[in-house]
């Protein structure tokens, strides 16, 4: 009866539940969007979709450096996860700097708990400061964390600007794994000194070796 449909349910329900991003962007990508709409946004487009993640790391990287040196696997992650994509990005980048499983799940908590947060007041916080739509999405899809509450918030505002937001964060999404080799890299150069001598001082005999053991697969 009713129990039984109930144990069905939540068979169908937990896939979703435990990967609901996954199917966001699975959704962003059959959605399409027109190439010419993607040409529309230009170069100006571009800059805040690729030059944004990396100057955001680097922000995060000095900053752990200075302040929080003992906890620089969890700075490292929680900068590309508020850099790119989220709890994806995060992921990656605990790969590429061998953060502990602990610091991965504190870094997707906050960056989850932040998303919420923007997500219920950046799209009127552009709104009231007269933003255009275009702005306003580029905006929400260069600062919002999470890629679908990227797309949430700029629906707030307008469909152009969640054309926009969409298109800028799908094109931080789909550089990814750029940002992670560039990541695991880095810290292997000036990382700290891991346990077992394979980290951070960058000496090693194959560096092509080291950086694919570190790269996220998934990413692929």
């Amino acid at each position: 009866g009713g129990r039984a449909w109930a144990i069905q349910a939540k068979e169908w329900i937990d896939p979703a539940a435990g990967g609901g991003e996954f199917f966001i962007k699975v959704g962003l990508v059959l959605l399409a969007v027109d190439i010419e709409q993607v040409a529309s946004q230009g170069a100006r487009g571009l800059i805040v979709a690729l030059a944004v993640p990396p100057c955001v790391i680097f922000f995060g990287w000095r900053l752990g450096m200075r302040w929080l040196p003992d906890r620089m696997p969890l700075v490292v992650t929680l900068a590309a996860g508020v850099a790119v994509c989220g709890a994806s990005a995060a992921t990656a980048a605990a790969a590429a700097v061998a953060a502990p499983k602990s610091e991965l799940t504190l870094a997707i908590s906050l960056i989850s708990v932040c998303s919420i947060f923007w997500l219920l007041l950046q799209p009127y916080l552009a709104q009231a400061a007269g933003f255009p739509d275009n702005v306003a999405g580029a905006w929400l899809g260069g600062s919002v964390d999470l890629t679908g509450a990227v797309v949430a918030a700029a629906g707030v505002v307008s469909p152009q600007a969640e054309a926009t937001a969409t298109i800028v964060k799908l094109t931080q999404n789909s550089f990814l794994g750029v940002y992670t080799l560039g990541i695991a890299a880095a810290w292997m150069r000036c990382g700290p000194q891991e346990s077992g001598g394979g980290g951070g001082t960058g000496k090693t005999s194959n560096v092509a070796y080291q950086l694919w053991q570190r790269f996220p697969k998934f990413v692929l």
